[in-house]
């Protein structure tokens, strides 16, 4: 019985400090409000920077992710940012945003090359951060 109570704990607890890696937001998830794109992040509303200002909220949903790069990674200041394109050859439309964690931040997907990260098929977790 102990055994078993013990694996139960020792299970539980390794579970719950396994550090969960965080990726850029979908483009799907970004929406215009007042004017200007956002999406949600850990901390609150980003804004999304797109170029051209005019692209349609239908278009910007259609973006890939294109890439990731850290800065001031190894401190409180750190942040990643996230770029996205209307197709990974041509850029009709394009977008950017900064997302800052608040803690050192660390590459954690399959992709990164020091602190840049080609996702190659736009899939956000091979770019992933903790």
């Amino acid at each position: 019985m102990f055994k078993k109570l013990a694996f139960g704990v020792l299970t539980t607890l390794a579970l719950t400090s396994t550090a969960y890696a965080d990726t850029c937001p979908s483009a799907a998830s970004f929406y215009k409000e007042n004017g200007e794109f956002k999406v949600a992040g850990p901390n609150g509303l980003l804004t999304v920077d797109v170029d051209p200002t005019s692209v349609s909220g239908d278009d910007i949903k259609k973006l890939i992710f294109s890439g990731a790069r850290l800065k001031d990674k190894d401190n409180s200041n750190a942040r990643v940012v996230c770029q996205y394109l209307s197709t990974l050859s041509k850029a009709d439309t394009s977008a950017s945003l900064v997302l800052a964690t608040g803690k050192p931040t660390q590459p954690d997907g399959g992709n990164w090359k020091g602190d840049d990260c080609d996702p190659k098929a736009g899939d956000l977790n091979k770019c992933a951060f903790k």
